[in-house]
């Protein structure tokens, strides 16, 4: 991907909200199929996953599901999570897992 290309997404998901006590990590630009995609790696408080943020003007042709299969063939996963946090981004939540056995707590 173009340095352009990067700065044209960048702009595009400028927007996208931020979740109250979520860490992002690390955040990419990209597309799945032939969808523009913003990934965010995050942790949340045990939890650590990957999202792919669409702009569900982009994908209105797609159905939930189709959404949903396009998502775990395309990033290699089994389960994907779908939420709409507001009216113009959706989010595919995948890889999320359990991280609290690797934490000592006092």
């Amino acid at each position: 991907m173009t340095a352009e290309e990067k700065n044209r997404l960048k702009e595009k998901f400028k927007d996208v909200p931020d979740d109250r006590g979520t860490l992002v990590l690390h955040s990419d630009y990209d597309k799945i199929g032939e969808y523009d995609v913003k990934f965010e790696f995050w942790t949340y408080s045990t939890y650590a996953g990957v999202s792919a943020i669409f702009l569900r003007e982009d994908i209105k042709s797609l159905s939930r599901q189709e959404l949903i299969d396009l998502v775990k063939k395309e990033c290699e996963t089994d389960l994907v999570t779908i939420t709409t946090p507001g009216e113009k981004f959706l989010f595919a939540t995948y890889a999320v897992k359990d991280h609290s056995d690797d934490f000592f707590y006092f």
